[in-house]
């Protein structure tokens, strides 16, 4: 038995667990783990829950304790001790959050319920109306470009809630992420949008003319940021054509370096629309793997 700080209020619950069971009677609002402070995951009661929920959302906890309550969600859901819908009431609490780091967790949590609609369309809709819903205060809040003075938590808010409106496929922020796509230099689009907006067109407007473009970006620049960008764009494609393009591709070492073949893949088999053609691609070219990273630890 591993002796255990509490990190607790009320004071009676005591400042250390050092016995396999203990049992305090008390009318007190319970939290424990303050700050993050300790190394555990706690399973609240729905009462002791609920008011923790209440004084997060009215702005009484800090951001760490908000930050710990988004991470134990999905961790206690894993484990099959609370329900994965747990998840987006969570989520839903902090969509005004103004900390990036909570407001991202937030998102996150969301993201974490997209793995049950792979093959229900209808949950799938309302998962997307949710993460539009999520977001749209935030990016209503915020709009589509910096101002001056702003701060860097308001970019990252912005960034995030622009990739949860285009996987809500809000009609107007798809509009507009195509025009800018169509009139702006990828080099000058912002850094933290370029990537959703390339996906966005991607997804929702690809032609085969836009996919020799970025490909012909991808080889001209000598950014790491900006191919990492065109890599995640280019890997949200709904086109099976599109994927096998990409996939053919990732053996030609004077397009896309070897070091960088693992990103192309995996954010290719983590979409719906391209996995089995991932899948498929990895089992007829498992010997080519070998070959080329055999000496990799």
């Amino acid at each position: 038995i591993w002796p255990i700080p509490l990190f607790a209020e009320p004071a009676q619950l005591g400042e250390m667990l050092d016995h396999k069971q203990k049992i305090v009677q008390t009318d007190d609002d319970i939290q424990l783990n303050h700050d993050l402070s300790a190394h555990f995951v706690t399973k609240y009661d729905e009462k002791s829950y609920a008011k923790l929920l209440e004084l997060a959302t009215a702005g009484d906890l800090s951001a760490l304790d908000k930050i710990g309550l988004l991470q134990e969600a999905p961790l206690l859901a894993r484990a099959g001790i609370d329900s994965s819908a747990k998840l987006a009431e969570l989520g839903m609490a902090f969509m005004k959050d103004s900390n990036e780091n909570v407001f991202a967790i937030a998102a996150n949590n969301l993201g974490e319920l997209r793995k049950f609609t792979e093959n229900d369309e209808k949950s799938r809709q309302n998962l997307k109306k949710l993460s539009a819903n999520f977001a749209r205060p935030t990016f209503a809040k915020l709009g589509w470009d910096t101002v001056d003075g702003e701060s860097d938590s308001d970019r990252e808010r912005r960034s995030t809630a622009l990739s949860m409106m285009i996987y809500g496929e809000d009609q107007d922020v798809l509009t507009e992420a195509k025009r800018r796509f169509e009139t702006q230099k990828l080099e000058n689009m912002s850094p933290e949008l370029r990537p959703s907006i390339i996906s966005a067109v991607v997804r929702h407007f690809e032609t085969p003319e836009q996919v020799d473009a970025l490909f012909d970006a991808y080889r001209a620049t000598s950014s790491n940021d900006l191919q990492m960008d065109i890599t995640i764009g280019l890997t949200s494609t709904k086109r099976p054509e599109t994927a096998e393009r990409i996939l053919s591709t990732i053996k030609n070492n004077s397009i896309i370096r070897p070091q960088d073949a693992m990103y192309w893949f995996v954010y290719l088999i983590r979409t719906g629309d391209s996995r089995e053609i991932a899948w498929q691609w990895l089992k007829e070219n498992w010997s080519w793997i070998e070959e080329t990273y055999r000496g990799d630890k």
